[in-house]
Formats: C-alpha cells, sequence, structure tokens
C-alpha cells in the first residue's frame, strides 16, 4: 500500500455469499423493471435510474440492505481503523456509491480514460477508499486501473484545484501532458488491479485511478465502494470557513443524518459529507432529456429503509453527540 498507494485483500467474502449479494440487487431491479425478464439478455446499466457508466448514486440504491450490512461489517471498519490508528467507533463512513454492469459491449463514451485523483487540494489528511467485489474481475473484464506511486507525487501542490471542499480532481489528457514535463523521472505506466469475487480493493484517495474500460465485459461488475475517515477530521477546515469547529461538527452529523433518512449519496470524504444526489426533480423538470418515464420508476420506493447494527448506526453519526443538542434528532 505505502508503495504502490494500492493493495487487493482476497477472500473476505465466499463466493456464495457474493452471489447471495448479487441476487438482491437482481431482484430489486426486477421489482423496478418488471418486464426485465431475464438478466443476461435484458439488463442495461444505462437505462437504470439514472445511471452513469453503470455508477448508482440516487435513488436509494447505495442504501439496500446487503451495502449496508458490507458497510457495517467489522471486518471492513477495522481494516480502516488500523489505516487511521482509531477505534472503529471514531469512524464516518461514506454512503457512496454502487456500481453494477451486466455482461456487455461498452460505449464508446465508456471506453474513455477518465483518471481522477478523489483528493482535496491538500495532500494531508488522506481518504482511503475502496470496493468490495461481487464479481470476478479478471484483466479481461473492467478492473481498476492505476497509475501506481503516484499517491506520493504532489500533484495538487504544484497544480492545486481551487477549493478544499472539491474531493474530486480529473486528469484529462491536457494536465497529464503537464505531468509528463513537470515529473519527468515519474512513470505513467498503467496497471490493472484484478481482483476474485469477495476482494476488498483498497487505494489511497491521491492515487490517479479509474474503473476500468474494457471493450468487452463478459462476466460484469458488481463493486460496493466504501469508504471511511476519522470523525475527529470534522472541523478540519472549519477555520478557513470561518466556521466553529463546534459548529461544523454538528452541522456535518445533521447532514449525514439527513441523507440516511433521504437514501440519498454522499461523496467519498465522510469527514466532509457533501450530498450529491437529492431526490430527482419531477419528470416533467426534464424535457428532451429522452429518459422522462425512467423518472416514475424511481428506485427509492422499492428500497426498503435498511436495519443498521449499533456499529452502523455510529458509522453514520446518528447517535452521535452534539455540541449544541443531545444528538442528532433526525433518526
Amino acid at each position: 500500500m505505502a508503495t504502490s498507494g494500492v493493495c487487493v485483500i482476497s477472500g473476505l467474502y465466499t463466493p456464495e455469499q457474493c452471489q447471495a449479494m448479487h441476487g438482491q440487487f437482481r431482484d430489486l431491479v426486477q421489482q423496478i423493471h418488471p418486464e426485465w425478464t431475464d438478466w443476461e439478455r435484458d439488463f442495461d446499466h444505462n437505462q437504470l435510474f439514472l445511471s452513469r457508466k453503470g455508477m448508482y448514486r440516487a435513488g436509494g440504491l447505495c442504501h439496500q440492505q446487503y451495502v449496508w450490512d458490507i458497510r457495517q461489517d467489522p471486518r471492513i471498519v477495522d481494516i480502516f481503523a488500523h489505516l487511521y490508528g482509531v477505534e472503529r467507533t471514531e469512524l464516518f463512513v461514506s454512503m457512496d456509491s454502487v456500481c453494477v454492469r451486466g455482461p456487455c459491449v461498452p460505449t464508446e463514451q465508456e471506453c474513455r480514460e477518465w483518471y481522477h485523483l478523489d483528493q482535496t487540494r491538500t495532500p494531508d489528511p488522506v481518504c482511503f477508499q475502496g470496493f468490495l467485489s461481487l464479481l470476478d474481475m479478471p484483466e479481461t473484464e473492467s478492473p481498476l486501473r492505476v497509475w501506481p506511486g503516484w499517491h506520493r507525487v504532489p500533484i495538487l501542490k504544484d497544480f492545486p484545484p481551487p477549493s478544499h471542499l472539491v474531493n474530486y480532481y480529473p486528469l484529462p489528457s491536457s494536465l497529464e501532458a503537464k505531468l509528463r514535463a513537470y515529473y519527468p523521472n515519474e512513470s505513467l505506466e498503467r496497471t490493472l488491479v484484478p481482483c476474485k469475487a469477495g476482494s476488498f480493493v483498497l487505494w489511497d484517495s491521491r492515487l490517479p485511478h479509474m474503473g476500468g474500460n474494457s471493450l468487452q465485459e463478459t462476466l460484469g461488475r458488481h463493486v460496493v465502494y466504501v469508504s471511511m475517515q476519522p470523525k475527529a477530521w470534522a472541523g478540519r477546515w472549519a477555520a478557513e470557513d470561518g466556521v466553529q469547529p463546534e459548529k461544523a461538527h454538528d452541522d456535518l452529523v445533521k447532514q449525514r443524518c439527513e441523507a440516511f433518512r433521504a437514501l440519498c449519496n454522499t461523496t467519498h470524504w465522510s469527514s466532509t459529507t457533501l450530498v450529491i444526489n437529492p431526490p430527482p426533480p419531477h419528470p416533467e423538470n426534464w424535457p428532451g432529456t429522452g429518459r422522462e418515464g425512467e423518472f416514475l420508476r424511481e428506485p427509492t420506493a422499492f428500497v426498503p429503509r435498511p436495519a443498521l447494527s449499533a456499529l452502523g448506526r455510529s458509522l453514520v453519526g446518528l447517535d452521535e453527540p452534539m455540541h449544541n443538542a443531545s444528538r442528532c434528532s433526525i433518526m
């Protein structure tokens, strides 16, 4: 991890457990689209609610029970607790995306490179992020792709983004050319990170990475993204924003509780949670998209509220002490 910026923890879940969780997603899709009677033939990630390259960032799809079972799995939490040197209960979890694609021939747009960093303008602190893969991802499919070792290169110092609130930093080809010139001793070799079903893939948010862009996907892709950060980081940029740290902490906890209640997604950075997908507007507000009917099948209506363990509640912040209240009053 320290050398390349990425690692694979194999065998965390059995193939049978992975198939059962994959089946839960398929069952949900069947409820939303009963006309899709054959998964291999009918499932189209581009036609499922607000998908972008098979990434589901709305409609409650990131709050399915199996997704929360992964997030609140003590083994997963312990990985992040070890990396940050804190206790389990001292972490916030992101309410991050799920990516599912069936066997398909990706579109031209999906095959384009989109390397990026999930990092703010400062190289410190860092966000460790990962995903659990529920399907095998050999090199011929769409595994994670990275620039190994580049988490140690001060890209964000030399080419800073405009704000610390931006924790997504794209690396377009125009910037890549500058990077080659600015860091002539660094290799821009791309590396694939294949893995078996049940593996947890973990990387440093400063590492340039992207989801794969294979020309043919015969197995499909199903990954559940998980990232965590210490709760103590909640007010880290409060002074720069002109906000008291105590207020920053309370605002963050309220926002996280509200996101969970509304089944919304958040960004990777759980210490500066940004709700990225509030419920979409009514279809009439989306004229000319060609996808208006899709909004009539918002998955939230089909996603029951997930059951959380005591650890899961702590990871959300539902029982988090507040400076101006006893605890979050959302739930």
